[in-house]
């Protein structure tokens, strides 16, 4: 009898190890999405061109947002704001941006011919040789913001959209970056 009495001995302790397992990791689960998901998307839910906004995982500790928006008149200043309110709840450092755009044809092309501007802008720190690139864009309409982390690239034509942040080198020395991400700084 003793051999039966010590595997069900073994066996309860075993059940209620992976009860107790299963009852920290809902738990955990559960804080995050009060805690830290529903006030995110309160948060964006006032913001009225941020449609969805999905934040991941990214490398060094910090976390990739993933975006669809609407229309916006300033794009850095939306990419501002999303980055504090998301820094403030994740407590991670935002590494970068994946905006889901509209784009056309005709956009997908103003942002290949302007990829060599800003690369050189961002090597050299040609800036005014980028404004005058895009002054003279007349296909599209063109504008680049210049934030301390990051290029904001807005392209729009009539109904579609094409939004970008790049970022800056001085910004991304030395870090592994993810698809269109910025860096930790």
């Amino acid at each position: 009898m003793k051999p039966l009495e010590n595997t069900t001995k073994g066996l309860i302790i075993a059940i209620a190890f992976a009860i107790t397992l299963a009852v920290l990791w809902l738990g955990q689960d559960l804080i995050y999405k009060w805690q830290v998901k529903e006030p995110l998307q309160k948060d964006f839910f006032e913001v009225k061109e941020v449609q969805k906004i999905k934040v991941v995982p990214g490398v060094n500790e910090g976390v990739l947002v993933l975006l669809e928006l609407k229309r916006v008149k300033n794009l850095q200043n939306i990419l501002e704001l999303v980055e504090r309110r998301v820094a403030e709840r994740h407590q991670k450092t935002v590494m970068g941006f994946r905006i889901q755009s509209n784009p056309n044809a005709l956009l997908e092309e103003a942002r290949y011919q302007l990829s060599f501007y800003w690369e050189e802008a961002l090597a050299r720190g040609r800036f005014i040789q980028l404004k005058k690139v895009l002054a003279e864009f007349e296909a599209v309409q063109a504008k680049i913001y210049l934030g301390e982390k990051y290029l904001y690239l807005q392209l729009e034509d009539q109904k579609h959209f094409l939004y970008q942040a790049i970022p800056r080198k001085d910004y991304q020395r030395g870090q592994n970056s993810v698809g269109e991400v910025g860096a930790k700084e």
